[in-house]
């Protein structure tokens, strides 16, 4: 019984610690992503927070692609990595959108994929900000995507696909 009971206690120190270590790191992706593109081109920061985009931690990898955002021009340079982001969990498809939707225009050789989301289950939110991504790209030819959605049962679905592309 001594010896489990230690082995439990070992395991929640450890379990907490890395709690703690991943909030750090969200907060600290945070905080770069607040200084904006300036201060990743001169530390030469997009690089490592885009290696952060793909981490196995969704918040981590969510706060890494909403710094990649941020970071303007620097962060355009690692699209595929903010992208790669529209495959996982909700809150990592709205960071890859947002930021994709920074990035503009630029951005419109992923819209294909973003469209592709819209026909996986997915939630509001998500659904929400693939549709506003894709109005902010101009993606045009994705104008029959959001007709599709103009009538959705969520008023935040419907209201990002009344954005409209061509404008």
């Amino acid at each position: 019984m001594d010896k489990l009971t230690k082995f439990v206690k070992e395991q929640s120190l450890q379990r907490s610690e890395r709690s703690a270590r991943v909030e750090e790191q969200v907060q600290w992706l945070i905080d770069l992503g607040s200084r904006g593109e300036k201060t990743a081109a001169d530390f030469g920061l997009a690089s490592n927070v885009a290696n952060l985009a793909r981490d196995h931690n969704e918040e981590v990898a969510a706060a890494a692609i909403r710094a990649l955002g941020d970071f303007g021009k620097e962060g355009a340079k690692h699209m595929s990595a903010v992208a790669s982001g529209l495959n996982r969990s909700g809150e990592v498809c709205v960071a890859a959108a947002t930021a994709l939707a920074q990035f503009g225009p630029a951005a419109l050789p992923y819209s294909e994929q973003l469209a592709t989301c819209l026909h996986r289950p997915s939630d509001e939110a998500s659904k929400a900000a693939v549709l506003a991504a894709l109005g902010a790209l101009r993606a045009t030819q994705h104008s029959n995507v959001l007709v599709e959605f103009l009538e959705d049962k969520s008023m935040a679905v419907a209201a990002a696909a009344f954005q409209n592309p061509g404008e």
